[in-house]
């Protein structure tokens, strides 16, 4: 998720496709210039139905060992920007502070979906073994395949839990579980710029602490029916239009057109124009954005959209 400008993330393509408008705003101010910028949604929104069948049978794993509660932890690894992520320290009291809850419920479970699965031992240290022994143990599952499939997406160990948890640095794998189903929390260390998550109520989704976020993970386990916490609805828009599982279908039709357009004989500027086209009369009027150096083309009217063909 880009909550920000960022200097690093300036760049000048021909075609970028993006979750919403509002990443056009983020890449414009990061000074990129983009010719066509196409709202497409998120990417692996088809991934969902079946990753929720993995969650299904992951929860009944846990179940089976006496788990009634699961939460879902999502690291970001310590990050290329360790300063702001905590660096190696932190990981490790993030993954202390979660075994510790562990060895004092055993009603409670743990789904992990590390970042980086393959160095997560050499990274957590000494805290590695706590890990290791919830695992044996039949009460924490760490889905360390790093295959990028439906089966080993974030969302898939998001679906088998009752609450997941993220960093706000670098939430994409937060919003991909909310987008699938699961109430998720946000943990804003280091001082992280809460960016849109200021709008949404105090205790809701964004937590400056592990104890004020278990709080809320609490009252998730007491009032399961309660849709006030770990909800990302109202800043949605936001973060992830067209929210329909089309997402992939979009990308790759448009591929299609263009690879068409080319081999048509029709010269690039007039290749990307048809198809764009065609992208906007199949999806809908709206969704193609164009970031200069003027910023001519931007529309940031809702887009109307059609149905597919």
């Amino acid at each position: 998720i880009e909550l920000e400008p960022r200097l690093f993330r300036r760049t000048v393509v021909d075609v970028h496709f993006g979750f919403c408008r509002a990443n056009a705003r983020t890449e414009r101010e990061s000074g990129s210039r983009v010719s066509q910028f196409l709202v497409a949604g998120y990417p692996l929104d088809q991934a969902f139905s079946s990753a929720r069948r993995l969650g299904q049978e992951l929860r009944a794993r846990l179940r089976r060992r006496g788990v009634r509660f699961v939460v879902c932890y999502l690291d970001e690894n310590e990050g290329h920007h360790r300063k702001a992520m905590g660096g190696r320290e932190r990981i490790r009291q993030d993954y202390r502070f979660l075994c510790s809850k562990l060895e004092a419920d055993p009603e409670l479970g743990l789904l992990l979906k590390p970042k980086r699965p393959s160095t997560l031992a050499a990274r957590l240290g000494p805290v590695w073994a706590d890990v290791e022994r919830l695992i044996h143990l039949g009460r924490c599952i760490a889905l360390q395949w790093e295959i990028l499939d439906d089966a080993f997406l974030p969302c898939a160990a998001a679906a088998g839990a009752d609450v997941a948890i993220n960093l706000l640095y670098g939430a994409t794998a937060g919003l991909e579980s909310w987008l699938a189903g699961t109430p998720t929390l946000l943990l804003a260390a280091h001082g992280a710029d809460p960016g849109l998550f200021a709008r949404l109520p105090a205790g809701s989704v964004l937590f400056d602490s592990w104890p004020r976020l278990w709080d809320a993970v609490e009252h998730l386990r007491s009032h399961p029916k309660d849709r006030s916490v770990g909800n990302w609805g109202s800043v949605m828009e936001d973060l992830v239009e067209l929210r329909d599982g089309q997402a992939s279908e979009r990308i790759g039709r448009y591929v299609a057109w263009l690879r068409e357009e080319l081999l048509a004989g029709h010269p690039a500027p007039t290749a990307l124009r048809r198809a764009a086209a065609r992208y906007e009369e199949t999806w809908g009027r709206g969704l193609l954005l164009t970031l200069d150096d003027e910023g001519s083309g931007e529309t940031w009217t809702k887009p109307t959209l059609v149905e597919s063909q």
